[in-house]
């Protein structure tokens, strides 16, 4: 198993730069219906390389990320993306990170990697997104990628269902789903399936309207494989109030 943690100074700095515009979704490369609801692979990468691993992984300084912000800053998409992939190569960054960071539609770094097998995980910083830069991507299995924080691929029908949840929509009728923490690198939970099959169980915010308003809930859902790492779909876990 591969650990990497991506250095505090250059996260602070890389936040501070944004794109202009919205981040775009790529169009799924599969779409599966599962039994509890039709879940969707779209996400960040448009093409993620046929295998991620370690090696992928790219630590810039905060010299390296100025030199880089200073050639592009001027530049708007595709020319901004173009240039931030030569300041890698010229940074010294390795064939495979380059590729990784190609691929993606929305700029992203691999700052960690943690082999499970079949499907592994990948840490992402997405240094100039507007809101969250963290991101995490189930890889390596089929498809190439699952993006877990599409919250529309997420069943959130039967999460509407769920009496905690309506609970706390009663007491907080704007209640919205947001992504989770996804600092650090101790997370997705994994279990095993009957059969060989995976199980990577992610957690997301319930927040009373807005981003920044007061967290009233949690809710976990997961995310199943089979044996041969093939995507079976989004499953509902459970919702637990804020502070429970």
């Amino acid at each position: 198993m591969f650990r990497f943690r991506a250095q505090t100074a250059f996260l602070s700095v890389a936040c501070c730069f944004m794109l202009a515009g919205p981040a775009s979704r790529a169009v799924p490369d599969r779409v599966t219906t599962a039994s509890t609801a039709t879940v969707a692979q779209p996400g960040q990468p448009s093409a993620v390389p046929t295998r991620v691993g370690p090696a992928a992984i790219w630590n810039p300084d905060v010299a390296v990320m100025q030199t880089i912000r200073e050639k592009c800053s001027s530049l708007g998409p595709p020319e901004f993306k173009a240039c931030f992939i030569a300041g890698m190569r010229n940074a010294g960054a390795s064939p495979e990170a380059v590729r990784f960071t190609n691929s993606m539609e929305v700029i992203g770094i691999l700052r960690g990697f943690r082999k499970i097998g079949p499907v592994d995980v990948a840490y992402v910083n997405h240094p100039f997104r507007a809101n969250e830069n963290e991101g995490c991507l189930l890889v390596n299995g089929t498809p190439s990628f699952v993006d877990i924080d599409v919250l529309q691929s997420l069943p959130q029908d039967e999460m509407k269902k769920d009496p905690i949840y309506r609970e706390i929509a009663a007491k907080f009728p704007e209640v919205t789903l947001f992504m989770g923490d996804r600092t650090g690198e101790d997370y997705p939970l994994v279990e095993e399936l009957p059969g060989g099959g995976k199980r990577f169980i992610a957690s997301y915010r319930l927040k009373n309207k807005c981003r920044a308003c007061e967290l009233v809930g949690l809710v976990r859902f997961a995310f199943d494989f089979d044996a041969a790492g093939r995507y079976l779909g989004a499953r509902f876990i459970n919702v637990s109030k804020a502070g429970k």
